[in-house]
């Protein structure tokens, strides 16, 4: 599901630029390792640079300009930064994920939406108040993510407070379920039916996260689905976010199973585990 999840965004998806080639081995080391949103479309070696189309999400390994890095540095301070630099560095050769996939049952919802949070549908007239949403948190190069996912026909919600864009949600149904990366590339084990959505990429500001505004977002989005005829919502945790889990044990969703996904180098296993 979310970023508040532990669901990480990358550096940048920039649709077709131009990497040194100090940063080659890096780049070609996370595509071939698999790290690609949408796998290795092409690279084409010429002049001293590597072309790389956006699908394959190379930037994602390091910061390809010294001024992310310190819009990064500046938004969070130099020990997360140094963090995650590392974390990153240390994913090129090997990582884990252990995911649990919820399932919410829309029928059960009982409270109302708050009315401190308005949400709205997120479509391509959103995109701008995204966008600063993203610059606040040093992400500007998920907005070309957001762009294609609009492009893309996938829908989501934007939470507003003061008429401050303070969060957003992407979801997918049965029928652009098989298109959306979560479903498509994470083996998850999640089939949508007919009357199912599958949540993603739930994101809330971090000033905003300690009262109660996670969970009255999702009590939007729930009872907006439920509105349109869905029944049941999925959608997983990163297994080691406490607070989110929390969050969404408040809200009702179980647990299903869990999904643990480990690499080292060019080697993947992808094992599903009962509760």
């Amino acid at each position: 599901m979310p970023d508040i999840s532990g669901n990480r965004t990358p550096w940048a998806a920039v649709p077709r630029q131009q990497v040194p080639v100090a940063g080659y081995a890096i780049a070609l080391g996370r595509c071939l390792a698999g790290r690609a949103s949408h796998g290795l479309h092409d690279l084409v070696g010429s002049c001293g640079t590597l072309w790389a189309h956006a699908d394959c999400g190379i930037l994602a390994a390091v910061p390809p300009r010294p001024r992310r890095l310190w819009r990064y540095l500046r938004a969070h301070g130099p020990r997360r930064t140094s963090a995650e630099v590392a974390r990153r560095a240390r994913d090129l050769f090997y990582k884990r994920d252990r995911w649990i996939v919820l399932l919410k049952d829309l029928g059960t919802i009982k409270d109302a939406p708050s009315a401190e949070l308005r949400v709205e549908d997120l479509g391509a007239s959103s995109l701008q108040d995204l966008s600063a949403l993203n610059r606040r948190r040093a992400r500007q190069g998920v907005d070309r993510r957001f762009t294609h996912y609009v492009e893309e026909g996938f829908h989501g919600f934007v939470g507003y407070r003061d008429d401050e864009a303070v969060g957003y949600y992407w979801w997918v149904d049965a029928g652009s379920g098989a298109r959306f990366p979560d479903l498509r590339d994470r083996g998850l084990g999640i089939e949508l039916a007919e009357k199912d959505a599958y949540g993603s990429d739930f994101y809330v500001l971090e000033e905003h996260r300690g009262d109660g505004i996670a969970a009255a977002f999702l009590t939007h989005i729930e009872t907006a689905l439920r509105d349109r005829g869905y029944r049941r919502l999925w959608g997983y945790v990163v297994s080691e976010n406490r607070p989110a889990r929390w969050v969404y044990s408040t809200r009702g969703y179980e647990p299903m199973w869990i999904i643990t996904r480990r690499r080292v180098g060019l080697l993947r296993r992808t094992i599903r585990e009962p509760l």
